[in-house]
């Protein structure tokens, strides 16, 4: 499963996208939260949202190939 990073999470990172190979695959936002946080150290601690397919997704929402999943943290504006 693909998933897109941007912003601050980015950096973080150092990508902009991540692939996630979990056997088996998360099936929810919830879940592909939780294994990205287990997998990435430098998410843990970082608040951002789950979209899917451009949706901002709650946690019991499904997650599933080939959807676009992104990483969206918080945004300001003026």
């Amino acid at each position: 499963m693909r998933v897109l990073l941007f912003a601050a999470l980015a950096e973080a990172l150092g990508r902009r996208e991540l692939s996630v190979e979990a056997d088996p695959a998360p099936a929810t936002a919830g879940e592909l939260e939780s294994h990205l946080r287990e997998c990435w150290p430098e998410l843990r601690g970082r608040p951002f949202r789950v979209a899917v397919n451009q949706r901002y997704a709650r946690a019991e929402d499904p997650v599933a190939e080939p959807d676009e999943i992104a990483l969206i943290p918080p945004v300001s504006g003026g």
